[in-house]
């Protein structure tokens, strides 16, 4: 029973972050119920419109289930502004942290510390090297948004000319890794 309830939540939660942001459902009861459960998500930085959205469908699936939330966002998209953020979430023993990381590896002692309180870890949209979450949610396959930038790009320009990417996100890296392909 509680496999087919993960299976429906886990399910669930990916076709909320199609539609609205990502959703994280941890140790819900056989009803789903989150009460008393908190829930946190730490995006790259604030005024990012898409990972505030992100934040916001986060947000809405955790209280919809009856578990607070809080939203975490760094002034600069960084990894080190985001590591007082985690340890301040690890302080106040939250039940989960969601993280859409600034990058793969500098996270990786401060999300194993939340790992070893007991904190149950997930990366979604840029990911955190696997030891130091438990799961990965993508909103697209990197491979194939890199194949349609090439796409687009050799289509805009005519097939010839010189290309240069300016890298944000840990996200961005594997796109162009796909592009190349």
């Amino acid at each position: 029973m509680k496999k087919k309830l993960l299976s429906i939540l886990l399910t669930a939660a990916m076709a909320t972050t199609v539609v609205s942001g990502t959703a994280l459902i941890v140790n819900a009861d056989s009803e789903g119920d989150l009460s008393g459960k908190t829930f946190a998500i730490v995006i790259r930085n604030s005024g990012n419109p898409y990972a505030e959205k992100e934040a916001d469908g986060f947000k809405q699936v955790i209280e919809a289930a009856g578990g607070e939330c809080i939203i975490k966002s760094p002034e600069k998209a960084t990894a080190d502004a985001q590591i007082p953020l985690i340890q301040s979430l690890i302080s106040q023993e939250v039940d989960a942290i969601a993280i859409a990381s600034n990058d793969v590896n500098a996270l990786t002692a401060c999300l194993q510390d939340a790992m070893d309180e007991g904190i149950k870890v997930l990366s979604l949209d840029s990911n955190v090297v696997p030891e130091a979450r438990q799961t990965f949610v993508n909103q697209a396959g990197v491979t194939e948004i890199g194949q349609a930038l090439a796409d687009a790009v050799y289509d805009i320009s005519g097939g010839s000319g010189e290309l240069r990417f300016f890298l944000q996100a840990a996200s961005q890296q594997t796109r162009i890794h796909g592009l190349m392909l």
